[in-house]
């Protein structure tokens, strides 16, 4: 009976080693990989809002609402605005030639950022001169990196020529996006 024991301790100290043995770990290595994509950098305005009525040898005050540079290139990288006004046009008859050199004023207000845009430099204009419709620089934003975006009212001042008729006259302000 004593050698059934032996026998059977021997054996099941065997299949106990067996279930416990070391086995090599079976191992497996995923490559993953994300594909970070942007979008295009763009530019919007909302509303214009005008001061009323003005009189000759006055200064109209026009708002352009939400000027908007969103920067979803996910790049480092530079991006400016700029701005021109193109010549002024007399509507139903209004002769505009009163208004052939004025020099419209640009003021950047209510400046706000996303985190991405830290560096944004809101630039004032004293001219932007409707006589050559050359843009100038109103807002810069240096070396960002990744998504980012930026939110400003375009005041504007216009001086009403002392020698202008009574009408409407119209310019075009167009805001330019730099992406680099």
């Amino acid at each position: 009976m004593r050698t059934i024991t032996r026998a059977t301790l021997a054996l099941t100290g065997a299949a106990a080693l067996t279930l416990f043995a070391v086995v090599p770990a079976n191992a497996v290595d995923s490559t993953v990989t994300v594909q970070v994509v942007g979008v295009p950098a763009t530019i919007t305005t909302g509303a214009v809002s005008a001061s009323g009525e003005i009189l000759p040898n006055a200064a109209a005050s026009v708002t352009i609402s939400d000027v908007f540079v969103n920067d979803g290139r996910a790049v480092v990288g530079d991006w400016s605005v700029t701005a021109s006004a193109s010549a002024f046009v007399g509507l139903a008859g209004a002769d505009a030639a009163a208004f052939a050199d004025t020099a419209i004023g640009y003021t950047p207000g209510g400046l706000e950022t996303s985190a991405g845009s830290a560096a944004v430099l809101a630039t004032t204009v004293a001219d932007l001169s409707t006589a050559d419709a050359n843009a100038e620089s109103v807002a810069t934003n240096a070396a960002v990196q990744g998504v980012n975006s930026a939110t400003w009212d375009a005041v504007l001042e216009i001086p009403v020529p002392v020698d202008a008729i009574a009408g409407s006259y119209s310019t075009t302000i167009t805001h330019t996006l730099i992406a680099e």
